[in-house]
């Protein structure tokens, strides 16, 4: 039996550890080489690696690269396409968190910020359309709910990932005539390195998000639960784990209903 993902190529930036260890896993089991991209914790991706493998990856690269580096990302590119054949599902999943009150906030740390979190989407983005156009893919951008709710002492945090929104929203509409899905999926809570604090009324219901195409309800297609609850990543906090299995469902909903994203 063909499996979901058998043909497949995906890249997953900030794939050694929580969130995109978990995408990277399961789209091997379904099948898929996957690129593994990595800021610098050399034993994490190794970890990864073996992860992957172990899932029954057809193959796998490790891409050690800065995001924020154009020029870094269109090589990553460049590398998934030499070495695994192709390039039809991008996840932008690398992001980081320097959080502080406005006024004593420091431009360099805003510029890390929108760098990582902003800018290496834009440019990844960039690099994965020339590929998928000429045969059509899938991008998934995780973005957060503070992106549309704010929450004090993330600004720099915040307005990153409600400019990742706007890009999810205006890639959409250049690329979709073109067989070329792009959508976000909102975290709200996780435990992992670029962990997010939320709260208020809306911590206790279903999360959600709205999409050019459509909306996809808390869960998506529930998609390798038994996966998801047996995976532990590091940095991942038992607290968070429930939050993190929810928005994990979601993004491989994204990824794997067809009626909902082409890859």
């Amino acid at each position: 039996m063909q499996k979901e993902f058998e043909g497949k190529v995906a890249l997953v930036t900030g794939g050694s550890r929580g969130i995109g260890r978990a995408a990277v896993v399961r789209l091997a089991a379904g099948g898929c080489k996957v690129a593994i991209g990595y800021a610098g914790n050399d034993a994490a991706a190794a970890e990864a690696l073996a992860a992957a493998q172990a899932a029954g990856a057809p193959g796998v690269q490790l891409l050690k690269f800065d995001v924020g580096d154009a020029a870094a990302c269109q090589r990553a590119i460049d590398d998934t396409v030499e070495k695994l054949g192709g390039l039809n599902v991008l996840v932008n999943n690398a992001g980081i968190s320097i959080d502080g009150l406005i006024l004593r906030y420091k431009a360099e740390d805003l510029h890390k910020v929108l760098r990582v979190d902003l800018e290496s989407a834009f440019h990844l983005c960039k690099g994965a359309a020339k590929v998928m156009l000429r045969k059509g893919g899938s991008i998934v951008n995780l973005t957060s709910v503070v992106g549309e709710s704010g929450n004090a002492g993330q600004t720099a945090y915040s307005m990153a990932k409600a400019g990742l929104i706007g890009l999810t929203k205006s890639l959409a509409r250049e690329l979709g005539s073109r067989n070329v899905r792009v959508n976000a999926v909102r975290a709200r809570c996780c435990g992992s390195t670029a962990a997010c604090i939320c709260s208020g009324p809306a911590a206790g219901k279903a999360p959600h998000r709205k999409i050019l195409f459509g909306e996809l309800q808390a869960g998506g297609r529930q998609v390798a639960a038994q996966h998801l609850a047996q995976h532990r990543s590091p940095g991942l906090k038992p607290g968070a784990r429930t939050a993190c299995k929810s928005l994990l469902r979601r993004l491989l909903g994204l990824l794997a209903s067809a009626g909902l994203l082409f890859i």
